[in-house]
């Protein structure tokens, strides 16, 4: 083993040395750091709490509790833990796309209601 290696590997094409965060040698730096980004997943689970929350808060007042919301709420907490983990995995997703994702697809299953799918029965059956 060759201990006069470099502590950061060398880019083959031009000898600089990479540099190397959380042991990948990407080249380039990471935005803001490891505290930062911990503080963003914070702030998007905050986030999706809080729509999530509205969200059963307004259907229950709406449409009385069922299993059709019990559904919803499962679609929005599966959805969202899908999306905190891969923005935990993947640095080029940041907050704001993540945020955003994140309340399209609530609105997205808002519009899936009872009511529509009844419509789309009666249409599609007629």
């Amino acid at each position: 083993m060759d201990r006069t290696a470099p502590a950061s590997p060398e880019d083959p094409g031009t000898g600089h040395r990479l540099l190397c965060y959380g042991g990948l040698a990407t080249g380039r730096p990471v935005r803001g750091g490891r505290m930062k980004r911990q503080h963003d997943t914070r702030m998007l689970l905050f986030c999706m709490t809080g729509s999530a929350f509205l969200f059963i808060a307004a259907a229950m007042s709406l449409s009385g509790v069922d299993l059709f919301l019990a559904a919803q709420a499962a679609a929005l907490i599966l959805g969202g833990v899908t999306l905190v983990s891969l923005f935990k995995r993947y640095h080029g997703l940041d907050l704001f796309s993540a945020a955003l994702i994140y309340l399209l697809y609530v609105l997205m299953i808002a519009l899936f209601s009872p009511r529509l799918v009844n419509a789309l029965a009666a249409y599609l059956t007629r």
